[in-house]
């Protein structure tokens, strides 16, 4: 697919007019991702924003004793460090982008310029409008994670499992799969954890058979366990919505 067909993929950019997406398109280019190769980090100077078109994007923090924690995880279509580049012709400080994200898989997003966004943003009410609808659903999914930091170990281990079953699970006769190589370290870094807590909690549902391990591979045996024990574990970001719709879904992902 061209560029202007991948830019045409997403509820926000499908809104524009085709002069205004040829313009996009022709200052635009694709850029490849290898896994757990990192895109930007926090405070990188934000020059551009991103189409996600192809693969998984981790974005997450990290603390000053090195911990990071994992903020969301990103599907195709998605747009984003967008928000910055708005804030900051607002006149906000210019900080750069105030999160790191890296690739959990092959991945291809499409890089536009601050200074194309920006002009064709300006030229179109339609955008405009369905930007701002987006960047309510992403400050509503904020907020119900910001609830997620303040309950146990298991409740957001088992809301982490299930957002990667969500996003990358195959169905074997065992449950599903989840298709990236989780470690515990790996798990315990999107949670911000120690690997003890997280390898408590996964021995406990091992021998509650909630989940098993094969060949390498997590495998969640009982969704709907997991699921009554985290309640709305909120960490990945799809589109929920059509442009245009009067009563768009704003419910953040149930992972």
């Amino acid at each position: 697919m061209t560029i202007i067909e991948l830019l045409k993929t997403h509820p926000v950019l499908q809104t524009l007019p085709p002069p205004a997406l040829r313009t996009l398109s022709e200052a635009s280019t694709l850029r490849r991702l290898a896994d757990r190769e990192i895109l930007y980090r926090h405070g990188t100077p934000a020059d551009r924003a991103f189409v996600l078109v192809e693969g998984l994007v981790r974005v997450y923090q990290v603390g000053p004793d090195g911990r990071e924690v994992t903020v969301t995880n990103l599907l195709p279509p998605n747009l984003f460090g967008d928000n910055v580049l708005v804030a900051e012709d607002a006149g906000a400080p210019p900080k750069g982008y105030p999160e790191n994200t890296m690739a959990l898989r092959a991945t291809s997003v499409i890089e536009i310029p601050a200074a194309a966004y920006l002009t064709v943003l300006k030229g179109s009410p339609e955008m405009a409008w369905e930007l701002l609808r987006d960047v309510c659903c992403r400050f509503n999914g904020a907020a119900f994670r910001e609830v997620d930091v303040m309950l146990s170990v298991p409740v957001r281990l088992a809301s982490l499992l299930l957002s990667y079953a969500d996003l990358s699970g195959v169905v074997v006769p065992e449950g599903i799969r989840i298709q990236l190589p989780l470690t515990h370290r790996d798990l315990a870094d999107g949670l911000g954890v120690t690997t003890r807590s997280v390898a408590r909690a996964l021995t406990d549902w091992s021998e509650m058979n909630l989940i098993t391990k094969k060949k390498g591979w997590l495998i969640v045996r009982d969704t709907a366990a997991l699921r009554a024990l985290c309640g709305q574990g909120l960490l990945s970001h799809v589109y929920l919505y059509e442009p245009g719709k009067a009563n768009p879904k704003t419910e953040p992902t149930k992972a």
